[in-house]
């Protein structure tokens, strides 16, 4: 069984045991990568526009909560 966008994005936030700096977004895949340079170009943290750029349904928005 393949992995959802949503478990993987998870994933690779989880897997960051320190700070994500500018210099490691390239590490991520698509679209956390884009998601990531768009927080970082807009210089605020937004959940909702976070999980816009993610394309997460509204329940894994909410569960990605616990975990940002």
């Amino acid at each position: 069984m393949s992995e959802t966008l949503y478990e993987k994005t998870i994933r690779e936030l989880a897997i960051s045991k320190e700070d994500i700096r500018p210099s490691d977004v390239v590490l991520f895949s698509e679209p956390l990568r884009s998601a990531l340079n768009f927080v970082i170009r807009l210089g605020r943290f937004s959940l909702t526009e976070f999980t816009e750029k993610l394309e997460f349904t509204d329940e894994e928005a909410k569960k990605s909560q616990i975990f940002l």
